[in-house]
């Protein structure tokens, strides 16, 4: 859609201090074509249409876009620059006052209020009150939500109550949690738990009752950037599983988009200029990404797929590979140099790059993460350092662990998603006799569930969410549906197992492609 399009982006650090608007994600960061450009403009009435008429793709694009936002820039932010205290807005930009005000005044609220009133003085029967007060909350939720108010009794069937007392952490930082929390009675802090520091725990805001908690990761599926605890007894939360938020944002499309504008709003000035500054690039097998000579101008943090980075000198030939989350050019990046290797993709592969001068221009608005950035650089100097002594440089094969170098140097700060020790992301079993390839698939990937989250993939299950015509017919536009399918597939689990067909068919060169190692 977007013809030579060069495109620059600024970031205004002069205006920090301007409190930014709900979704204003262009406060601050200016577009300025470089050179004669030709872009299309999509009118937003356009994807009004769209999302009556397929809620489910948008819903699923739109959480694509939130894990990705979650895992690269947030990610990219703690890990990179330590910026554990930048990812949310602080203090009571999470909620307005006239919003508090009108959910006080509902009818709804004020039989709850009453409700939980009984219950602390057991004036009634404890199991008729619990039941009201669901009936109650479930409208409540619906309204914050904006569903429709049929909606309440669906919410009604599958949400629970959860009682704290002072102190009791119910999301922690780093940790998968699959439902949504509504306050009912008393407070709850939020905020990030950050390693190595007094007090670890760094709180963004204090919330009320009728306050929603854990939007994010009940959205996205993924691990939690905060934690969420009770600041006084007796807290008592309306607890929403994740299966149920989804069936009902499908449903309700003007709900769901109503919880992606809330999810973005949280979201710091800083994490929306990385957004609005990454550009998501699709690379084929053995692409070249960047050539040595060629000068670092960005960092590419890897989506999915798997990337290789090789030197060449008078000694012999050195192979560094990338696994999903890595970052590659950091080091060149902030020096300013040129790229001392050839880097090109080895299987199909989705990359972010993130212009170096969006890490200076945050590097300026925070300058503790220059001090940070650094540390992170001088530790994977030293790992480099350490290999090169601990053996000969000629046919050594150096290999990046998705979250860590493989030599056991650690970032300063440890990662907030969770690692599970592994190198590899993908496995395919190619089976070359007649075996129960079934039965051995399925078994390796219960083995596989208890070191880390593990997927089965097979080619019934991509006719099924792809189509019959994706998977018969074989051409460039298929062919990037199907790699984002997959990539979507390794996003939401740490392991993929790929099962062959007993033959050499499309589908086994495919799974051969995608994999980081192939069992034979």
């Amino acid at each position: 859609l977007v013809q030579r399009q060069r495109v620059s982006f600024a970031a205004d650090c002069g205006e920090s201090s301007v409190k930014p608007r709900p979704l204003a994600m262009a406060d601050g960061v200016s577009a300025i074509a470089t050179e004669n450009s030709r872009l299309i403009k999509i009118p937003a009435r356009c994807y009004s249409m769209v999302l009556e008429k397929f809620p489910a793709d948008v819903h699923r694009i739109a959480v694509t876009i939130v894990q990705r936002v979650q895992r690269v820039t947030l990610q990219t932010l703690v890990k990179t620059l330590g910026l554990h205290t930048e990812l949310l807005r602080r203090g009571s930009d999470f909620e307005s006052p006239d919003a508090w005000a009108n959910r006080m005044s509902s009818p709804e609220w004020y039989r709850l209020a009453s409700n939980l009133s009984d219950v602390s003085t057991g004036t009634k029967a404890l199991g008729d009150i619990m039941k009201s007060i669901i009936s109650d909350a479930s409208l409540v939720a619906a309204a914050e939500l904006e569903l429709h108010p049929e909606c309440a009794t669906t919410l009604r069937q599958h949400s629970t109550l959860v009682s704290l007392s002072k102190g009791e952490t119910f999301i922690k930082t780093g940790s998968p949690h699959h439902a949504l929390y509504m306050v009912l009675s008393g407070e709850v802090e939020v905020g990030p738990e950050i390693p190595g520091t007094s007090p670890s725990f760094y709180r963004f805001s204090k919330l009320e009752p009728g306050a929603l908690v854990g939007r994010l990761a009940c959205f996205s599926g993924d691990v939690s950037i905060f934690s969420a605890r009770a600041v006084t007894d007796g807290v008592k939360l309306l607890r929403i599983p994740k299966a149920t938020i989804d069936e009902l944002l499908v449903a309700g499309p003007r709900a769901m988009i109503s919880c992606f504008e809330q999810i973005l709003s949280f979201l710091s000035p800083s994490v929306h200029l990385v957004n609005w500054c990454s550009q998501w690039e699709h690379v084929q097998a053995s692409e070249v990404i960047a050539r040595k000579g060629d000068p670092c101008e960005s960092i590419y943090m890897v989506l999915n797929g798997r990337i290789r980075a090789s030197y060449s000198s008078n000694v012999g030939t050195a192979v560094e590979e990338y696994g999903r989350g890595r970052c590659i050019g950091d080091i060149g990046g902030i020096t300013k140099s040129r790229w001392p290797c050839k880097v090109y993709a080895i299987r199909n592969s989705e990359l972010a790059r993130v212009p170096v001068k969006v890490f200076e221009a945050l590097i300026r608005m925070h300058p503790n993460a220059g001090l940070h950035f650094a540390r992170v650089i001088a530790s994977q100097v030293r790992a480099r350092q350490s290999e090169q002594a601990a053996s000969s440089v000629s046919g050594h094969r150096r290999v990046y662990h998705r979250r860590g170098i493989s030599s056991g140097a650690a970032p300063p700060t440890p990662s907030i998603m969770p690692t599970y020790g592994l190198s590899l992301a993908t496995i395919a079993v190619v089976p070359l006799s007649d075996v129960d390839i079934d039965a051995f698939c399925s078994t390796m990937v219960t083995s596989l569930k208890r070191i880390a989250p593990a997927k089965l993939l097979t080619k019934d299950m991509a006719r099924q969410n792809l189509g019959e015509k994706v998977y018969r017919h074989n051409n460039a536009l298929h062919e990037l549906r199907m790699t984002r399918f997959l990539g979507e597939v390794e996003e939401k689990h740490r392991l993929v197992v790929f099962q062959a067909d007993q033959r050499y068919t499309w589908w086994t060169r495919l799974c051969i492609a995608q994999a980081d190692a192939i069992l034979l």
